[in-house]
């Protein structure tokens, strides 16, 4: 029996792989309609990663897409996603019929709920839209963007860590905090043999800088470390020029190995041995943590924002020195890499301490951020506003 209509509204593509906010938008769709929702998904085509818009759009066609056709939409999971094509140079035109095709869907649909983020004027307009037709407003908080921001027309907050709640606390009255949704067939890799030391996304305010010191005292010191490094928002080309201002270049070594954004979750988790996040901003959660956790892979996080509330006790947590920020450049000292190579070091050497700490972390992980655990939560919360 169907709980009735739910409707996503996101100017960027749920299958933006460079994006967590995208990521756990389009699971939270897959999670409600297993709940028993029909669930419809409007987005655009956009990603944060501009190089890669047609190679996203031939990728959402290879999934079923059909641009043009008379049914544009694609059914997965038990969701129906719609796209408006997004072009750079006629983002005017994208929002408008963004807008147009959101407003009819709701007049045809009459969903109960939508889910969204975003505020800029359409996104505004369009949250007022479905309230003034009896629709409930769900915002995902993502960041913390919105700190100088009054956010109108919505019902209702969703924030991904308790950290984040403590950021919004004029909203806290009307928050929920649910962890990022994840889906075990998606993240839970196949078996396969852990080798590689795995950094997701380096660019500068993921610990881009203090990452590149790391490079280069592994590839030194430690050339029987493999590193696996996974591209994100930041392309090889920018890592590599950064790289090569700091005397580093990573082509020279045999044991740093790259991947596309574009590779699945669980195929970067079937070999990797260990994951570090040696962010320098305040993170609103912790994705790539939470991810490889379920895995049964160790984690080293920094201090910052909500990593050492996703590791828990579960994870290793390094502090960082108050100089290390999303402004730092090149160089960073030595000095700064000291805790993170010891740590490191001790995971590949004490096979003991490996398997203690990868035992923990995916009991913990599978406890805390199960796609079950997560269910619970929006089934509550739903009920709760209903």
């Amino acid at each position: 029996m169907s709980n009735g209509n739910l409707l996503i509204l996101i100017q960027q593509s749920p299958f933006d792989p460079s994006s967590g906010a995208a990521h756990s938008t389009r699971h939270f769709a897959i999670l409600l309609a297993q709940l028993g929702w029909r669930v419809t998904c409007l987005s655009t085509t956009a990603t944060e990663c501009l190089r890669h818009d047609q190679e996203h759009e031939n990728f959402l066609q290879s999934l079923g897409w059909r641009p043009g056709s008379a049914n544009e939409g694609l059914i997965q999971s038990g969701v129906f996603f719609e796209f408006i094509s997004a072009r750079q140079g006629a983002e005017a035109e994208t929002v408008v019929k963004f807008k147009q095709k959101a407003e009819t869907l709701m007049q045809q649909h009459r969903p109960r709920f939508l889910l969204t983020f975003g505020d800029t004027p359409v996104e505004r307009e369009l949250r007022k839209y479905a309230q003034d037709r009896e629709c409930k407003v769900l915002f995902t908080l993502h960041n913390l963007a919105y700190q100088q921001t009054h956010l109108d027309y919505v019902d209702h907050f969703i924030v991904p860590s308790d950290y984040l709640a403590t950021q919004y606390p004029k909203y806290r009255e009307r928050m929920s905090v649910i962890y990022p949704p994840l889906i075990e067939s998606e993240v839970i890799a196949d078996e396969g043999e852990k080798l590689f030391l795995t950094m997701v996304n380096p660019e500068p305010a993921k610990g881009l800088f203090l990452f590149i010191r790391l490079l280069e005292f592994i590839a030194q010191k430690r050339p029987d470390i493999p590193v696996l490094i996974v591209e994100g928002r930041a392309s090889l080309q920018q890592l590599s020029a950064v790289a090569e201002k700091m005397n580093f270049n990573i082509s020279d070594y045999e044991n740093i190995f790259i991947s596309q954004s574009s590779v699945p979750s669980r195929q970067i988790y079937t070999h990797a041995k260990l994951v570090i996040m040696p962010s320098v901003v305040c993170e609103a959660a912790g994705r790539v943590a939470m991810e490889a956790m379920l895995n049964g892979t160790p984690v080293i996080v920094s201090d910052r924002g909500a990593l050492p509330e996703i590791v828990g006790d579960y994870g290793v947590v390094i502090p960082l020195s108050e100089s290390l920020n999303a402004t730092t450049r090149y160089p960073v000292n030595n000095n700064e890499i000291t805790q993170w190579a010891d740590e490191i070091t001790k995971f590949y050497d004490h096979s003991d301490y490996y398997i203690k700490m990868a035992s923990s972390c995916a009991r913990y992980a599978r406890e805390k951020y199960s796609s079950s655990a997560t269910k619970t939560h929006l089934r509550k919360l739903l009920a709760g506003l209903s």
